[in-house]
């Protein structure tokens, strides 16, 4: 909802083509004009023009979140606008939480599965990222050893959550939930506590420590319990490259993290079933099959927004599934070869400054790159551009993108 008075401003006040195309966002910005101008275009040659010309409206409407987020970030550092999504991010985990472990109690009515699931993937490292530059620039001071134990206790507040969520997979007792309850309860209270108790005193080292105790483990917590394989595959690929490349001590800690999740029951099955999920009459493996040949078939494409109809291609796919679970596949059935390629365009801009610096310092920039290539690599096995949910909290990070670039140690 907020998003409608943002943009009207933006449009009413901001909006100029010349600087658009004279700002460190065009790069980011124009190939999704020339996504938009394809949909709108292709649509009297699709299946269901009318829906597809309307949906190309939605998307239109879409893009100008990166513009518009991009004059904002002028205002104020784009650090505002993440601790806010993050924030916001937080409280649905810690909902998730709840709702896994006591799925009685704790009705669903915030995103479902698939959308957070998606938003997770963002932004698991895109704070990962920012705590690991914040520590990075802080080693020498005198709170880095402070802040490091806030780290220790996230990870135990992260352990905490995992067994808590699936304690039902270890046929626990009241009094083990009881325990586990009263440590989650305690941790989050003590963070937020502390936190703002002295939040004005020092807002970058308080905000730090909140990040490593309390919301990175709920969010690494949320994202384990929605079961979804794609944006584990997308964070597991994005942090191997910020750890790897900026901080390599913290692989042990990685490989613990990964081992202890393996060792839940529904995480692992989860997993070894990957292979048969995929082969199973309407999965994935047909799904892609019926992809490709359509993709040969109508070399122009459906038309946008027209893969619901994926059904009537063959009687064998769920009626539940109404896309190809893949970003390339479907965007490439919907909108042909053109599309396809600029879409691919569009992700080389958006994750080249991440492979253009590897062997610079990090930076919010890399941080924010990470969070979108792991949404990228997510999108090789799930359709997430086309969750409207996700792809707003993809393109105002890319809006935040270049000011974030420019934020320096000082800042």
């Amino acid at each position: 909802i907020f998003l409608i008075p943002l943009i009207i401003w933006y449009l009413t006040t901001k909006f100029s083509w010349n600087q658009i195309l004279n700002s460190p966002v065009s790069k980011q910005f124009l190939p999704l004009v020339a996504l938009l101008i394809l949909i709108l275009a292709s649509s009297v040659f699709g299946r269901a023009p009318i829906n597809s010309f309307t949906e190309g409206f939605k998307f239109g409407f879409l893009i100008l979140i990166i513009p518009t987020f991009f004059e904002l970030s002028k205002y104020k550092n784009p650090f505002w606008f993440i601790s806010a999504i993050a924030i916001g991010q937080s409280i649905s985990a810690l909902h998730t939480v709840c709702e896994s472990a006591f799925p009685s109690v704790f009705t669903k009515f915030f995103l479902g599965e698939v959308t957070e699931a998606g938003q997770l993937a963002i932004m698991t490292p895109l704070l990962f990222g920012i705590a690991l530059y914040l520590l990075i620039v802080k080693q020498n001071s005198d709170w880095f050893k402070s802040v490091s134990i806030q780290g220790i206790r996230g990870a135990v507040l992260f352990i905490a959550l995992g067994l808590f969520a699936f304690h039902k997979s270890f046929n626990s007792s009241n009094e083990y939930i009881a325990i586990f309850s009263a440590i989650i309860l305690g941790f989050c209270s003590w963070s937020v506590i502390t936190g703002f108790r002295s939040l004005l005193e020092n807002p970058l080292e308080i905000g730090l420590k909140l990040l490593c105790s309390t919301v990175f483990p709920l969010i690494a917590a949320a994202l384990l319990i929605n079961l979804k394989r794609g944006p584990w595959l997308g964070v597991f690929c994005s942090l191997c490259i910020l750890v790897i490349l900026y901080e390599r001590r913290l692989l042990v800690l990685m490989l613990i993290s990964f081992l202890a999740a393996w060792l839940i029951d529904p995480i692992q099955q989860r997993l070894t079933d990957s292979y048969a999920h995929f082969m199973i009459a309407g999965g994935r493996g047909e799904i892609w099959e019926i992809g490709a040949e359509l993709l040969l078939k109508y070399p122009i494409g459906i038309g946008y927004e027209n893969s619901p109809l994926l059904r009537s291609f063959s009687q064998q796919i769920p009626p539940q599934l109404t896309h190809f679970h893949s970003n390339f596949i479907n965007i490439g059935v919907e909108l042909g070869w053109l599309g396809l390629f600029i879409y691919c365009w569009w992700i080389f801009e958006t994750c080249k400054f991440l492979f253009k610096n590897l062997n610079q310092k990090l930076s919010p920039g890399i941080a924010i790159s990470a969070a979108l290539f792991s949404w990228h690599v997510a999108g090789l096995v799930e359709y997430n551009f086309g969750d409207s949910e996700v792809v707003i909290l993809a393109f105002i990070l890319v809006g935040l993108l270049p000011q974030a670039l420019k934020t320096s140690n000082n800042d």
